[in-house]
């Protein structure tokens, strides 16, 4: 399989970024990608639209700027496909006004017949038109799109029902958990936990205050990994999976009551045999049935699941084991890869000798 791998570079370099562990990595360690390409899109495509910007005279980007900034980046986005003679086009969509016009993944596929595209979704807000807009032009020109962190909101998209209505090859969505790079989320048992109890992830929204609380709850038993928020401290794929080996029990929350996910990080955890408490809420109630991982519904009831877990070691450990066991059960590398394969309309794949 022959793939170009488009690159997000938000706020970090991209080979950091939630794009580069959960897809480049894990399809570049399954073994079936026979070459590859990397264009990390949003670099050029952020200098063209200040540019544009600048000339225009305009404070803030609107529209217009975006659509010329995509009409002048066209040239060297057509030149990287054919460049790289791909099969498969493997884009990380990000923001809608730093993301890659829709126009121009059609305008590829007419120039190379047999192009197929899979786009990752992953942030959303269904409240925002902008982002309805992108989704839905993205998903017209598409052979595979994954929503990997919510399944309902991918039954919703697949089922045009509001405010997906007017959405037209919804076929091709589907609900498509990413992996973590297997090189980097994996058992470690020469690492004993120091730390009690762990929060990975930005200090956004409501899951600041369980920050907060936590610290003041277990004081130096606590610690705050990583994140985007002024006063948080951004670490690497390489220090999230230290973290959670250095934790007895990683805790994940919801950052805002209108956006329910299930965050890659929760796999990363699993993947490292590491002990997960996540919120309780629909999609986490269906997600992890049978995993065996506690889901807290309220603070107190928060603090008495880690309290009773922290109590007894052996009990923790063989609860991770089990879940660790369910994870690679659910999520293996192999049939994710041949998944990805044949819900692009590819060739059947003739093995995937790593797993």
């Amino acid at each position: 399989m022959r793939v170009l791998f488009l690159h997000h570079q938000q706020r970090r370099p991209y080979t950091c970024e939630p794009g580069y562990n959960e897809l480049y990595r894990p399809l570049m360690a399954s073994g079936v990608v026979e070459a590859c390409g990397e264009f990390v899109y949003q670099t050029p495509l952020r200098a063209l639209i200040e540019t544009c910007r600048r000339q225009s005279g305009r404070e803030q980007v609107d529209f217009a700027i975006y659509l010329e900034a995509n009409r002048r980046f066209a040239r060297e986005f057509l030149a990287e496909v054919t460049r790289a003679e791909p099969e498969l086009l493997v884009y990380s969509a990000t923001w809608p006004n730093e993301s890659i016009h829709p126009a121009l993944f059609a305008q590829a596929k007419r120039q190379f017949p047999g192009l197929k595209l899979f786009c990752q979704l992953w942030d959303y807000d269904e409240d925002s038109h902008t982002f309805l807009w992108y989704e839905r032009e993205i998903i017209a020109c598409a052979d595979l799109v994954s929503v990997p962190d919510s399944y309902y909101r991918a039954q919703r998209i697949r089922e045009r029902r509001p405010p997906y209505s007017d959405f037209i090859n919804t076929d091709v969505v589907h609900w498509l958990p990413t992996l973590p790079d297997p090189a980097v989320f994996r058992p470690r048992d020469d690492v004993e936990p120091e730390v009690a109890v762990s929060v990975l992830g930005s200090s956004e929204g409501s899951r600041a205050a369980l920050i907060a609380g936590l610290a003041r709850r277990y004081g130096q038993g606590f610690r705050h990994v990583g994140g985007y928020q002024p006063g948080d401290a951004t670490v690497s794929f390489e220090d999230y999976a230290a973290a959670i080996h250095r934790t007895r029990i990683v805790v994940n929350s919801q950052t805002v009551a209108h956006r329910v996910q299930v965050k890659g990080r929760v796999r990363e955890v699993l993947a490292c045999r590491g002990f997960l408490i996540d919120q309780a809420n629909a999609e986490t109630l269906r997600y992890f049935r049978g995993s065996g991982v506690p889901l807290f519904t309220d603070f107190d009831d928060l603090v008495a699941r880690i309290d009773h877990h922290l109590a007894c070691d052996q009990r923790r450990r063989a609860a991770c084991a089990r879940s660790h066991d369910w994870y690679r059960r659910k999520h293996g590398l192999d049939d994710y890869v041949r998944t990805l394969a044949r819900l692009a309309g590819l060739k059947p794949l003739a093995g995937t000798p790593n797993n």
